[in-house]
């Protein structure tokens, strides 16, 4: 029915109401007691201290702690917290409605977050923690209201629609590093320092802007290969791709054999390369978090590989 449920235990800031204010210790459906109770909820996405859903008319709202800097005051409002939804206007994309909603924070507690929307024509909107390039946008500043990275001749998405994206925190660079899919199937990277081989080359610069990624698949081979889905695992220093025909791929640091090699002297893996599973099978997705990933096929397998003590 496209409702949102949440656990009411934990509502400093009123998601709720003052009726289910930090006493209700079972789910709660917000949908009946916000303003977002007339709408269908498609996606919702949580960061910090602060929630985005997307509605079936293609609208973003927001509630939640304005330090986080999803709702930060750029979107319209003097109040210190935004204590019940809020729509967003769809100026803030250009007029354009939301097609998809991602969000991803540090766990330190310092309202260090981040916010992207993909919006009708592929275009993609940013906004939240700027440093070390995380924003794409060439800059290291905050921006606490939606920039569109996809737009004007100079930026390096124009003319690119973006189907896929997906990001995550790196703390030893505080940074966001973000690895995205377009619809002719290329993978793009920026944010935070290629240390390991994440923008997908021996490059060892900071990416401030996307770059896109030259896959190779030998020394003296290249593929133009479309991929479906990408994925970064969590502290952002493994990458995995799934191309058209089910094949998994993986970049980045391999520490523990993470990135489902098995455990080599070289932690770096400079350019994307098939991952060998045993019978070859079709995979659809990927969950990977610090030492230990894995991986689920499209007949229901699921594989492991990394540190046990994960």
């Amino acid at each position: 029915k496209g409702k949102v449920w949440i656990d009411g235990s934990w509502d400093g800031y009123k998601f709720l109401g003052e009726e289910y204010y930090s006493d209700n210790y079972s789910l709660v459906c917000i949908s009946d007691v916000t303003d977002i109770r007339d709408e269908i909820i498609e996606d919702f996405v949580i960061a910090n201290d602060s929630i985005m859903v997307k509605d079936s008319n293609g609208y973003l709202w927001i509630c939640g702690n304005r330090n986080d800097i999803l709702t930060m005051q750029g979107f319209g409002t003097d109040s210190y917290n935004y204590n019940k939804f809020r729509r967003v206007s769809s100026a803030y994309f250009g007029g354009a409605k939301v097609d998809k909603i991602m969000s991803n924070c540090d766990d330190t507690g310092n309202y260090r977050s981040i916010a992207t929307v993909i919006d009708e024509y592929g275009r993609v909107w940013i906004w939240g923690y700027g440093n070390n390039g995380s924003l794409g946008n060439g800059a290291t500043e905050n921006n606490s209201t939606p920039i569109c990275i996809s737009d004007g001749e100079t930026e390096k998405l124009y003319g690119t629609q973006i189907t896929d994206i997906d990001f995550s925190y790196n703390g030893y660079y505080s940074a966001f590093r973000t690895v995205a899919l377009d619809s002719e199937g290329r993978i793009w990277t920026w944010g935070g320092k290629s240390e390991y081989g994440e923008s997908g080359s021996a490059n060892r610069d900071y990416i401030k802007e996307p770059k896109i990624l030259d896959v190779t698949y030998d020394a003296h081979l290249e593929y133009n290969l479309k991929f479906s889905k990408v994925f970064i695992s969590d502290q952002n220093k493994g990458y995995f791709a799934i191309d058209e025909d089910g094949k998994l791929w993986s970049w980045g640091e391999n520490s523990y054999g993470r990135l489902g090699y098995g455990r080599s002297t070289n932690n770096r893996v400079d350019v994307p390369t098939i991952v060998d599973i045993p019978g070859s099978p079709k995979m659809k997705k990927v969950a990977s978090i610090y030492g230990t990933s894995l991986f689920l096929s499209e007949d229901g397998r699921v594989y492991i590989c990394g540190s046990y003590y994960t």
